[in-house]
């Protein structure tokens, strides 16, 4: 492979990394839509490769390091709903701290049964109970809120919730 300098290529490299932030930013805006277009997030990743693929090319970097910035910063808006089916019953965790009442908060890692599936899997009702199996929060959440507890491999641990059951 033939490595074209980065200062011969300046423009080419400023309207690739446009277009890669543009196509970054369609896809949060689908994602975060209530009703994801499942073929035009398809089509907005397929396009945003073709770019880091020539961006690879330019820099001579497998993954230039402008657009590794871009990955690591949005990999937490991903889509959950296109890494795994999800029905009522199934166990999940949130991947973030919500706040459900005044300043109450559940906290990363609390672990919730799916009680009701939106929306084909793009919202879900998880309900949240303490050790006795008494409920302290039901929330609405979106997909990339949660991830799915494999009970084969998860270790569950206790906190003090500062919920009221």
């Amino acid at each position: 492979m033939s490595v074209i300098p980065l200062s011969e290529n300046a423009a080419r490299f400023e309207e690739l990394m446009q277009s890669f932030l543009k196509l970054s930013n369609l896809l949060f805006v689908e994602r975060e839509s209530i009703n994801p277009n499942r073929s035009a997030l398809e089509k907005y990743y397929i396009q945003r490769l073709k770019v880091v693929e020539e961006l690879a090319l330019l820099t001579g970097e497998i993954y230039p390091r402008e657009v590794s910035k871009v990955i690591d910063n949005e990999l937490r808006f991903i889509p959950q709903q296109l890494a795994w089916d999800s029905k009522e019953g199934d166990l999940v965790a949130l991947l973030e701290d919500i706040q459900v009442e005044d300043a109450q908060i559940l906290s990363r890692g609390d672990v919730g049964t799916i009680a009701y599936v939106y929306e084909s899997g793009v919202r879900y009702e998880v309900e949240f109970v303490n050790a006795a199996g008494e409920t302290l929060a039901v929330e609405t959440l979106r997909a990339n809120q949660l991830r799915k507890v494999d009970l084969r491999t998860a270790i569950l641990h206790v906190t003090d919730s500062n919920l009221a059951a």
